[in-house]
């Protein structure tokens, strides 16, 4: 329901009102409450997506007290706002909210407020007096990006608070950078991409490392983490790839996914051994998440110990490792991106407790050739070997990976094929193994098929012929339909053939 009140325009929901985009100019007045059909009045509570943005001729704004949230983008291109005050009341604001106010002088933030998101006053190029409240915990990447605030900070190293927010890329040089104590927070993208920076210092008020924070600092050779340190966000030293080792104190309680990818040069990974969190259990050079029981970072010399039962997402991601890899035998899932980027791998030995291998575990492993896998069923996510060079090999436009048939093309030398012969063997269909539209496409499934994926043939727009092999029995396989809108026009005509050839459908 919409509601116009002030000359704004607010929808309702919950019983609060937000208001919504519309083509404001001039000088608005939120109010705080407004009124319903049943005369009474509604609270307004937030600022909905993209409200006021690209309004160039609105010059200023009241926000009431009473105000809970703003949305995205929500004043992104007010290019004539110069100063807004944001009431105590706001609690969360969202990404880009004010990006490209590029005549907004000053803005007084909300005293509860706790993370000032990404890209938030970006490109506010005459932004140079911004008041932070002491609650800010985290400051997210680009959040204060070419303001004259940033600018006017008096050397390299820009904190906000007690966060480290970012450096100067036009006067910062320095080879070692020794974090000034008292700091408790390494921002989003803080140092993302220095090429100067090869020696980093913590002190131990250090909490947390945000995010990218030093992603793609090529030339980062030490990290010293101090203890105290209790989270290293995603990606936070992807690319280092000058980093030859790390030690992880017994305070950090989590790491995020691709903290340490590619890493090239990265051979020795330290736990420490009173950590309770994470161990590196027999000298493996890895970090295991104890409680799991899973691998969630590696090296170049990691040791899979042999009671893991995990290999957690992109935990391998970029590392060059041996040319061959046995998984060992406790290990019943690989994680998404796993071993994802590993060039030097060329052989992959898989046991028979192995239950998952996730989409794009082994993705770009351009020259992994051989597959040795059980006679037990193993389920393959999308695209788990693909850019690998079993796709290089193939002139069937047919991709197997053992017994199953991972990935098909329907192309031949430019021209779309008519009909795709499954071959005799094949027990499983993966994962979006048919994943394009190939109107028309007869698809003869063999008599050796067991499985089939229930996203095996995407998108459901595709017009596919399923011709089913004479002479089965009421064991063949049946299409899974827990999710039957992934593919809901593959499932009808997997049931007719079913009806037609009076086979059963499992479900």
């Amino acid at each position: 329901m919409e509601i116009i009140a002030n000359g704004i325009k607010f929808y309702l929901m919950g019983g609060k009102a937000y208001v919504m985009n519309n083509h404001y100019h001039g000088d608005v007045i939120i109010p705080s409450h407004i009124p319903d059909n049943n005369g009474g009045v509604i609270p307004v509570a937030g600022i909905d997506i993209r409200a006021f943005c690209n309004c160039a001729d609105l010059t200023s704004v009241v926000l009431p007290e009473g105000l809970q949230s703003i949305a995205a983008f929500a004043f992104m291109g007010c290019t004539s706002l110069r100063s807004i005050v944001i009431p105590d009341s706001v609690t969360h604001i969202d990404a880009c909210a004010f990006e490209y106010c590029n005549q907004l002088e000053r803005v007084v933030l909300p005293k509860g407020l706790t993370y000032l998101p990404e890209r938030c006053f970006c490109c506010c190029e005459a932004l140079t007096d911004i008041t932070l409240p002491d609650t800010l915990e985290l400051v997210g990447e680009y959040a204060l990006h070419l303001t004259a605030w940033m600018k006017q900070q008096p050397d390299g190293i820009v904190y906000a608070g007690d966060i480290l927010y970012g450096h100067r890329w036009d006067t910062y040089s320095e080879r070692t950078l020794q974090v000034k104590d008292d700091t408790r927070v390494i921002g989003e993208g803080a140092m993302e991409g220095n090429q100067t920076l090869t020696h980093l210092i913590l002190p131990s008020s250090v909490r947390q490392i945000g995010a990218n924070a030093f992603r793609e600092c090529k030339h980062l050779k030490t990290v010293e983490l101090a203890e105290g340190l209790e989270v290293i966000g995603e990606n936070a030293f992807e690319h280092c790839e000058d980093l030859e080792a790390v030690y992880i104190p017994a305070s950090v309680r989590y790491i995020g996914a691709e903290a340490f990818a590619h890493c090239k040069r990265l051979r020795e990974i330290v736990v420490a051994a009173d950590n309770p969190y994470l161990d590196s259990r027999g000298d493996c050079n890895a970090v295991i998440d104890s409680r799991k029981n899973k691998l969630i970072v590696g090296c170049s010399t990691t040791v899979i110990p042999d009671d893991v039962e995990v290999i957690g997402d992109y935990a391998m991601v970029g590392v060059y490792a041996a040319e061959e890899w046995v998984i060992p035998r406790n290990i019943k899932c690989v994680g998404y991106y796993a071993f994802a980027e590993n060039m030097s791998l060329r052989r992959l030995v898989v046991h028979d407790r192995m239950e998952l291998i996730s989409g794009w575990a082994f993705f770009s492993c351009e020259n992994l050739q051989e597959i040795v896998l059980p006679d037990s069923y193993i389920e393959f996510g999308e695209q788990a070997f693909g850019g690998t060079d079993l796709y290089d090999s193939t002139t069937s436009g047919a991709v197997c990976v053992g017994n199953h048939l991972h990935a098909y093309y329907a192309q031949d030398a430019g021209e779309k094929v008519q009909e795709c012969i499954i071959p005799e063997g094949i027990e499983a269909i993966d994962d979006k193994a048919f994943d394009f539209e190939p109107n028309g496409l007869r698809i003869f499934l063999p008599k050796s098929l067991r499985y089939v994926s229930n996203a095996a043939f995407i998108p459901s727009e595709a017009e596919y012929e399923l011709i089913v092999p004479e002479g089965v029995g009421e064991d063949y396989p049946y299409y899974d339909i827990d999710n039957p809108q992934y593919a809901p026009d593959i499932y009808s005509k997997w049931m007719d053939i079913l009806d037609d050839e009076g086979v059963k459908c499992k479900v």
